[in-house]
């Protein structure tokens, strides 16, 4: 009998190429040290700038194989604001692009490197500088324990969420680096999000940015709209009519809505968007939060925004939310018609 004998290689070729599509967190993690090591003269930079960086997001594409990471220069484990790098890696572990933002002689130009004030401290300063008021001893809600200090704080009526606080650095261009606390604080109207640095030396107001955006249209009164350039009534009935019509399949992580550009139900009709979420920013889709595959939620909730109806204007969800179920498909019913009550889920989505 003639024995035949195969060769396993090619098996093993294919094992290989198929486990060795996208790197590993710490194998991208080294080359990309590696990597800013090799240039940071290119930058002025010292070893001791880049001997630490924090990495605030890591992931890698399914499709391309490249792995994104994006770091924080860091001092002694705190994080120094605004100063990033990111690099992009190949699958097989070449670093095909990295953008570098560091601060260079970073330890030579701290000017405070102890703090004064505790961050409950830093927390009335912002306080103080809103004109706002605080319960005066804020309890504690949770003590991370990092070297960043950081801590949440129970302000019970006063924020949407706990207050955050940790020590950063901050580059100040005529003061040098300062050490400071970055205080986070969800104000309970929902109508602003602050995020600020307060010096940790002296209590002041390094910086104050409002992260809801508003949007301002001018006169109020609605008597005289049409008055205004560009505006002009729409006479008649809507130009489109709603199809309640669903479709027989809904494909998986689908969204009816009025897409974007449509304004309004009177300018378009509701379509079916499929993974609409952006890759970079969400590359496990918009109702991850872990970082991870898997969706966490199958509500309206997600890694950047809870979306509900606050029917009673406080702020607060009903437990109610528009649920997708595990496929996360969210086609509700619409008719303009009716009430908006008896919509309320489409409204949402």
């Amino acid at each position: 009998m003639k024995k035949r004998y195969y060769s396993l290689a090619p098996l093993f070729l294919l094992a290989g190429l198929l486990f060795s599509s996208s790197l590993g967190a710490q194998d991208a993690l080294r080359i990309a040290l590696d990597h800013l090591e090799q240039v940071r003269a290119q930058y002025g930079l010292t070893s001791e700038d880049v001997s630490a960086p924090i990495v605030s997001s890591q992931y890698a594409s399914k499709k391309s194989g490249v792995t994104h990471l994006y770091l924080n220069q860091s001092l002694g484990g705190i994080e120094v604001r605004y100063a990033t790098a990111n690099a992009n890696i190949t699958a097989d572990g070449r670093v095909s692009s990295m953008h570098i933002d560091f601060v260079p002689n970073l330890a030579a130009k701290v000017t405070n490197a102890m703090p004064v004030i505790d961050a409950q401290s830093a927390v009335h300063q912002l306080a103080g500088a809103l004109g706002l008021s605080l319960p005066a001893g804020l309890k504690v809600k949770e003590t991370l324990g990092n070297v960043a200090q950081e801590v949440l704080f129970d302000a019970g009526a006063a924020s949407l969420e706990p207050i955050r606080a940790k020590l950063i650095y901050q580059v100040d261009k005529t003061e040098g680096v300062r050490l400071a606390w970055e205080v986070q604080w969800y104000a309970p109207s929902a109508d602003h999000y602050w995020v600020a640095a307060i010096d940790a030396g002296n209590g002041q107001v390094l910086e104050n940015d409002d992260h809801v955006l508003h949007c301002n249209f001018g006169d109020p009164a609605h008597a005289d709209h049409a008055a205004h350039i560009g505006y002009s009534p729409r006479q008649g009935s809507l130009v489109f009519k709603q199809s309640e019509t669903a479709l027989t399949t809904v494909m998986p992580n689908t969204y009816r809505v009025f897409p974007m550009p449509v304004e309004s139900p009177n300018h378009g009709p509701r379509e079916y968007v499929t993974d609409p979420a952006d890759l970079i920013a969400s590359p496990y889709g918009w109702h991850d939060v872990d970082g991870e595959a898997g969706a966490e939620y199958t509500i309206t909730r997600g890694n950047n925004v809870h979306a509900y109806h606050d029917i009673d204007d406080d702020n607060q969800s009903s437990d109610d939310e528009p649920d997708g179920g595990p496929t996360l498909e969210f086609d509700f019913p619409y008719s303009p018609d009716s009430m908006p009550e008896y919509f309320l889920d489409a409204s949402v989505v």
